[in-house]
């Protein structure tokens, strides 16, 4: 199984935005408090449309929020297009991040 990025042991605070969550089984694990967003937009998740399939946008964002398996964490302000090619982030492919101390992250490629 491939997941995202798992934060957890007390990691709280982090802000994590501008990533492609792609090519996961589960894009991502939060079992703390943080922030995936940038309060204008936050990032790109593959499994979006399949998720919310009558989800609409205001083609810069998603206008429902997506939720972070784990504890009650939302991105508020997910990304219609990605960040950058997402051809260019297939060498991330089965990539995972593992957080467990506070940080922040912008893009983590």
């Amino acid at each position: 199984m491939y997941i995202g990025i798992i934060i957890k042991y007390n990691s709280n605070h982090n802000h994590i935005y501008h990533n492609n969550f792609i090519y996961n089984n589960v894009n991502a694990y939060d079992f703390n408090s943080n922030i995936w967003d940038d309060e204008e937009n936050g990032n790109y998740w593959d499994d979006y449309e399949k998720k919310y399939p009558n989800a609409s946008n205001n083609g810069m964002v998603w206008l429902t929020p997506y939720d972070i398996d784990g504890a009650k964490n939302k991105d508020l302000y997910p990304s219609v297009n990605s960040f950058g090619n997402i051809e260019d982030d297939n060498q991330y492919y089965n990539r995972q991040m593992l957080i467990g101390k506070s940080k922040k992250i912008k893009h983590f490629n």
